[in-house]
């Protein structure tokens, strides 16, 4: 019973892991290396995609590269200080893969407590004074306890076949 669900959890999780890894692999930004199609008497800055890094527009630099990544630089119209583009390449990335975890969580803890399975984990044992059916655990085993409806005091039996789940 307990091995069954672990292996619920098990499968919750690695599915959840190929989720995440194609979110990852469907947002992770792309350095595009082709400069945007604009006139280049407008350009004024140039920056390079992978580490941000800008400088201003030299029409003898466009085909320099990145003197921190060796990436090609883009020529731009604006400075990515003013766009809002430097560092937030992985903003969508990282909200994507937060939410999948949230959720990937959430249904791991929901198929390790499903009603159905808390059921099987309990057993049954009548009352010796008045009868009454009596729900307890593994863990409760050998520790004494009053009947909710006579108070007549018992001790919680070792799991047999005498008693039934």
């Amino acid at each position: 019973m307990v091995h069954a669900m672990n292996r619920r959890v098990l499968f919750t999780l690695v599915v959840g892991t190929f989720v995440v890894a194609i979110t990852v692999a469907a947002t992770y930004p792309r350095a595009d290396s082709k400069p945007p199609a604009a006139d280049t008497s407008r350009f004024r800055f140039m920056h390079c995609p992978e580490c941000d890094r800008e400088t201003k527009y030299s029409s003898r630099e466009v085909d320099e590269r990145c003197p921190r990544c060796d990436k090609k630089m883009i020529p731009t119209i604006e400075s990515i200080a003013v766009t809002g583009k430097h560092n937030s390449r992985f903003k969508l990335m990282f909200a994507l893969v937060l939410m999948k975890l949230c959720a990937i969580m959430a249904a791991a803890l929901l198929v390790k407590h499903l009603p159905g399975q808390l059921q099987n984990e309990f057993y049954y044992v009548n009352c010796q004074k008045c009868g009454q059916k009596i729900r307890y655990n593994e863990g409760k085993v050998g520790r004494s306890a009053a009947c909710p409806r006579c108070k007549g005091m018992f001790t919680f039996p070792p799991v047999s076949d005498e008693i039934y789940a």
